[in-house]
């Protein structure tokens, strides 16, 4: 399956059970990214701070 098909949650999945990803990491990257795709409020510089955190730490993991 192509990722355009994947769910957030699906491609939360296979980043922890393929990629090793810690839990915490990819877990609140999903969670932002549902706020922000789903919910009708805006999100705001807080919410984009912590994506960045985040994204940088899976980075790390990586070794990118």
């Amino acid at each position: 399956l192509g990722q355009d098909v994947l769910t957030a949650r699906e491609i939360e999945a296979r980043a922890l059970t393929e990629l090793g990803l810690s839990r915490v990491s990819v877990s609140t990257l999903t969670t932002l990214f549902e706020e922000a795709r789903y919910s009708d409020h805006p999100v705001g510089p807080r919410e984009r701070s912590r994506a960045v955190e985040n994204l940088n730490e899976v980075r790390r993991e990586l070794g990118a």
